[in-house]
């Protein structure tokens, strides 16, 4: 599904990335892992196109789509959350809509601008639409940051029953949160 090939970025002559190297099969979850500032986000970056590496190579099947909830939530802040969700996928009823949204306790909230919602119920909104969205493969950046557990439990459920034979790649720090999805973890 993803084929990561010696890829290498440098940033004003610092090496970010040196030589990176994984396989991830269709259905897979796999947790990338480093400490903050150590590339994680680039190469996520990288994988979708968004930067190009100095060298090497990201291969996928043609015509592959991604899904992504950023670092930052990029919602559209004047639309309410049904609306953000439907914006990546027009053929979800607002049932379907709804149910998701149920399943991460943000059904209250669902017709408030995302613009007063907070850092959490943003986070939420972000997760639904990347995984609602139509994909091959998904990419979560820090999946669960600004949730309480009670609240990451849920959406970590959420993510793994809507996955389906989706490839799945978080970008965190933090171990927790692959043990949490079950992932197979790759460190930087």
């Amino acid at each position: 599904m993803l084929k990561i090939e010696y890829v290498c970025k440098s940033f004003d002559g610092k090496k970010v990335l040196d030589g990176v190297c994984l396989d991830v099969k269709k259905g897979e979850t796999v947790c990338i892992m480093a400490p903050s500032g150590a590339g994680k986000t680039t190469l996520a970056n990288i994988i979708m196109g968004l930067l190009k590496p100095d060298s090497g190579r990201v291969v996928t099947a043609p015509n592959t789509v991604f899904s992504c909830a950023f670092q930052q939530d990029r919602l559209l802040p004047q639309l309410d959350s049904v609306q953000n969700i439907r914006f990546v996928n027009q053929s979800l009823t607002d049932g379907e809509i709804m149910s998701a949204l149920k399943a991460v306790d943000m059904s209250d909230d669902a017709k408030r601008p995302c613009a007063v919602l907070s850092g959490g119920q943003k986070r939420r909104i972000a997760i639904v639409r990347a995984m609602l969205a139509k994909s091959d493969i998904v990419i979560i950046d820090e999946p669960f940051k600004g949730l309480d557990d009670a609240v990451k439990t849920k959406a970590a459920e959420f993510i793994k029953t809507r996955q389906s034979s989706r490839a799945l790649l978080c970008i965190t720090h933090d171990a927790e949160d692959a043990k949490t999805l079950g992932a197979r973890i790759f460190t930087l």
